[in-house]
């Protein structure tokens, strides 16, 4: 998916989100690459300001560590 190819940013961006939180899920092999938990910031950033409540809540909704 690309913006640039006709995607929708706001699937574009859901997408990416998924695919960050799958490597913060406890239990899986890419999740723990150095044996301690490690903190991501994602702050919102230009076009993405009305999807950080989104992106906390599918954090969640997933399990992830919030």
């Amino acid at each position: 998916l690309s913006p640039s190819l006709g995607a929708p940013s706001r699937l574009c961006f859901e997408k990416f989100i998924d695919a960050i939180i799958d490597l913060l899920i406890p239990g899986t092999p890419e999740a723990d690459l150095y044996g301690k938990p490690e903190f991501l910031f994602f702050g919102p950033g230009e076009g993405t300001t009305n999807m950080v409540g989104w992106m906390a809540l599918r954090a969640r909704d997933r399990d992830a560590e919030t």
